[in-house]
């Protein structure tokens, strides 16, 4: 069934007739009361326009990882600036478990950028 079936069956409901035989329903049907009659015509506004998602600030990213236990920066991009910033403290021989507290992000982050920055290799990613 694709969704203009279901979106004519829903409005044939709403309107009060019945989908499989076309005959108009009784006085006393649920689908003759006003509430079943919004529910049914807002269901399938909502399904020919979806809300929008609103764009969380990354303020309310970090509150929302703070709240879930995780370091502030979780899963958040990496700037350029960020990049060069953790290679150059990285060559200055401070470890990924400092960088990890320095940039609030987890350890496996901090060692992901490093990899990918070739730094370390996988083998000595497995060391840290």
């Amino acid at each position: 069934m694709d969704t203009n079936q279901i979106l004519n069956i829903i409005k044939s409901l709403a309107n009060g007739v019945d989908p499989t035989s076309g005959e108009i329903f009784a006085m006393d049907s649920p689908y003759n009361n006003p509430t079943i009659i919004r529910a049914l015509f807002g269901g399938m506004a909502l399904v020919l326009n979806p809300p929008k998602k609103t764009k969380r600030t990354l303020e309310q990213r970090q509150a929302d990882n703070l709240e879930k236990g995780y370091p502030r920066n979780a899963n958040m991009p990496w700037s350029e600036e960020l990049k060069v910033d953790l290679a150059e403290q990285f060559n200055a021989a401070i470890s990924p478990n400092e960088l990890a507290v320095k940039f609030e992000r987890s350890y496996g982050s901090i060692v992901a950028q490093l990899k990918l920055q070739g730094l370390i290799t996988e083998e000595e990613s497995r060391r840290y």
